[in-house]
């Protein structure tokens, strides 16, 4: 009977190592669904912005430099606040993020 109950304890063991294991598992795959889904609100309001902007006519231009952003600058990135050089410097001004 001692072998038995060591089996038994061994497999309620076992059972809880899956069950953290399975936990873990779903936690991460709920932060990389919560950061998809992040991804996809802000995509979806920089659209919306977009939108916006083409009611007020003000689209396709931009906002630093007013200058008109370039047709095949808008058709890869129809969202794009800044023509190519102003989203440059623009990058370039903000500091690196921690990494």
């Amino acid at each position: 009977m001692g072998k038995v109950g060591k089996v038994g304890k061994v497999g309620k063991v076992e059972d809880l190592i899956r069950d953290v294991d399975d936990a873990c598992q779903l936690s991460g795959e709920h932060e990389v669904e919560g950061l998809v889904s992040d991804i996809d609100s802000s995509e979806f309001q920089s659209i919306s912005d977009a939108l916006q902007r083409v009611h007020h006519a003000d689209y396709g231009l931009c906002i630093d430099c007013q200058s008109p952003i370039p047709f095949d600058r808008l058709r890869v990135e129809p969202q794009a606040l800044r023509c190519a050089g102003c989203q440059t410097r623009h990058e370039r001004s903000r500091p690196a993020a921690p990494g």
